[in-house]
């Protein structure tokens, strides 16, 4: 993280940051400078302990579906409903604060959560900073915007299906989903529960580590919760994974369907990152999954019926459901149409595909893939054709519902070359509940790319 003279003048470097970008205007839906700057006021006057709080003074932006005392949580909607303002802060929100954060303010969402392509009719869109037009990614669009035009140095979002590393990848900006149930998801409004996850974005893979440290702290363990490979080394002092060698790294980069139908920008940025990562030492080994249909068919059914099911009341209503977005109201009203019997044995067939790939992956220290198997596409046209809104919403997050669905910590990296016209992202898996273990090799995998 910059370090400035002040946590005052690291705040007004971010608000001028805002005030000179319509972009990062759009990327809030309630902008926060001035209780902002009262905060950043305190902060400078404590005075100063060591350690100082992991967050002290780092200006972080809020996805609009956590829970702030005395802010209404609209959840990315436009509703004729009467939202009364939140009585305290989600436990993540009140976690960041209790380590010093500064909240710059709360960020533009797809409604509800439930799109990846970042379109809202409801707000002002914002795009990605590749180019004016250009689709954000979603579901937490205004949160990737923020880190990306340095409105905020991290940022909070969540991710069911994608939605935290697909704006990540098409912002060119680092998004990290940690393992399903790590992160107190009190006072976040919910989507799929069995798949949500609170995550982060930020500049670089040692900012979402600091993230994790607030936001899971029994994580801070030399055991942590999961059994580390002999490759992984803990360090006492740091409180953290070591960051290992790249000689010393085992990779397996998924091919198949995942690779299949990517555009020309995009396999080239995928694929020189491979080579880079081969070229650093890394062993760089392809790999299919078998299974690759059953994991797409069991996500779409559990995340379209729990969608459908935190949605009900909305479902039930036809004046509020008219009012929806249709990208959200066909899956709103596909997921109340699926019988209970597909859902529970969606359930029972992601249990098995969970062992099935833990087993698959067992002499790998992580997996690869590309983020989104696309560039970003024209909001314009998306708005114009349904049809190219469709294939937007289904190629946005058809790879990175595979980390949900196996409940596997996954990050997202950028790996475009410096000056590209478009941004690509590749995104790291690991194992269930070995987030700590993971990060420490995407440090190693980001230092390669930043290289490129």
């Amino acid at each position: 993280m910059t370090t400035y003279a002040s946590i005052a003048d690291n705040l007004e470097a971010c608000r001028q940051a805002y005030a000179n970008s319509t972009n990062a205007q759009k990327a809030f839906t309630v902008p926060l400078f001035d209780e902002a700057a009262q905060h950043a006021e305190r902060l400078d006057a404590t005075p100063a302990t060591r350690p100082a709080p992991a967050l002290w003074g780092v200006p972080i932006a809020v996805k609009d579906i956590f829970d702030m005392h005395g802010h209404r949580t609209f959840n990315g909607r436009q509703s004729t409903r009467t939202v009364e303002p939140a009585e305290s802060d989600a436990a993540v929100v009140s976690a960041i604060r209790r380590a010093g954060a500064v909240i710059v303010g709360r960020t533009h969402q797809t409604e509800m959560a439930f799109s990846a392509t970042g379109y809202n009719p409801h707000y002002p869109q914002p795009h990605s900073p590749f180019g004016k037009g250009l689709m954000p990614g979603g579901s937490s669009s205004g949160s990737a915007v923020a880190v990306a035009e340095g409105v905020a140095t991290v940022a909070l979002g969540t991710d069911t299906g994608g939605s935290i590393r697909v704006p990540a990848a098409w912002c060119g900006v680092v998004g990290f989903k940690p393992t399903s149930g790590l992160i107190s998801l009190e006072g976040v409004v919910p989507l799929a529960p069995s798949l949500d996850t609170c995550g982060f974005f930020a500049r670089n893979v040692a900012d979402c580590a600091r993230m994790l440290s607030v936001c899971a702290p029994h994580l801070d363990t030399a055991e942590g919760t999961m059994k580390p490979t002999p490759r992984d080394v803990w360090d006492s002092e740091s409180k953290s994974w070591a960051i290992p060698s790249p000689q010393n790294l085992r990779i397996a980069c998924l091919e198949g369907t995942l690779t299949n139908d990517m555009d020309a920008p995009t396999e080239a940025s995928y694929r020189a990152a491979l080579d880079a990562m081969r070229g650093a030492g890394m062993s760089v080994e392809p790999l299919e999954l078998p299974f690759f249909d059953e994991i797409m068919e069991a996500m779409r059914v559990i995340f379209y019926v729990e969608g459908a099911h935190s949605n009900l009341a909305i479902a039930r209503d036809a004046e509020e459901l008219a009012q929806v977005d249709e990208t959200v109201r066909l899956r709103i009203v596909d997921g109340s149409a699926i019988p209970a019997t597909e859902y529970v044995t969606a359930l029972r067939t992601r249990a098995r595909l969970q062992t099935a790939m833990s087993e698959l992956t067992a002499n790998v220290d992580a997996i690869v893939l590309p983020t989104v198997p696309v560039a970003p596409p024209d909001v314009a046209k998306c708005e114009s054709d349904p049809n190219a809104m469709a294939t937007a919403a289904r190629m946005s997050s058809r790879n990175t519902r595979l980390s949900n669905v196996l409940n596997v910590p996954a990050i997202s990296l950028p790996c475009h070359k410096v000056g590209a016209e478009l941004p690509a992202g590749l995104t790291v898996m690991g194992r269930t509940r070995g987030d700590g273990a993971l990060l420490a090799r995407a440090t190693a995998i980001e230092r390669v790319l930043l290289a490129l």
